[in-house]
């Protein structure tokens, strides 16, 4: 209908051109020019309201399509297909692979150094991921007085499905420590140590405390200042401690 309510208008505006054109040059009458004129307005009145009905009946086509705002999966149908359904009634259920969030409980001791850090990261096998938003609720569950908090995890973050477990690291202090590579350091029976190299390039052993380990640091506890200078190489480092051979 649309279609041809475009032609038709096409045509009389057309029509009404050559007319107005021989009306100028005084070929035609006022009449004939003046039934032009009816004529192009009225193809032009036809085809608005061809227009005005087709946005009416995509409007329609469009409350008995059913769009989801994301990306996902429908994970379950509440309906069967022709069934019958009134306004507000739930059809399916769906969820989205690309944007998840873990949900964990928070302990009243540690919830106000969670709050006022809002830093926290989930640890799946030995992938760590970083929340990029904490939301803490203000209320907090009887009878164990934990907060119920939602960590927003970065868009398509691997190896995660909805209802998994997964671990939760909450950073509720902050602290200095002095780590050095695990590799520069060497171990002798129970003592353990690294090379320092002082303001001349002078290599010697230095014993150290060393504390908890990090990944491939080492935490050094004592007998080493933070700005000081270790061999990265404790290998060659003992070789040139040791001196040239005589």
């Amino acid at each position: 209908m649309n279609s041809e309510a475009k032609a038709r208008n096409a045509e009389a505006v057309t029509t009404y051109q050559r007319i107005s054109d021989l009306f100028q040059r005084h070929v035609v009458s006022k009449a004939q020019l003046d039934q032009a004129t009816a004529n192009r307005d009225a193809a032009t009145a036809r085809l608005t309201a061809a227009e005005a009905g087709l946005v009416t009946a995509r409007e329609g086509v469009g409350y008995t399509e059913i769009r989801a705002p994301y990306g996902g999966v429908v994970t379950k149908r509440l309906v069967e297909v022709g069934e019958s359904v009134s306004p507000g009634t739930p059809l399916m259920t769906g969820l989205s692979l690309r944007d998840l969030r873990v949900e964990t409980n928070i302990p009243q001791s540690v919830v106000m150094q969670v709050r006022r850090l809002k830093q926290a990261a989930i640890y799946i096998g030995n992938q760590r991921i970083e929340a990029t938003k904490i939301t803490i609720f203000p209320e907090a569950a009887t009878p164990s007085s934990t907060f119920r908090a939602r960590l927003d995890l970065p868009p398509g973050a691997l190896d995660l499905a909805p209802g998994m477990y997964v671990k939760v690291g909450l950073v509720v202090g902050e602290a200095d420590r002095l780590l050095v590579p695990a590799s520069a350091v060497v171990v002798r029976s129970e003592v353990t140590g690294v090379y320092v190299l002082d303001s001349h390039g002078q290599v010697s052993l230095r014993y150290v405390r060393p504390g908890h380990r990090f990944g491939d640091q080492l935490e050094i506890l004592a007998g080493l200042a933070a700005g000081e200078r270790i061999a990265l190489d404790p290998i060659a480092a003992s070789a040139q401690a040791a001196g040239p051979a005589s």
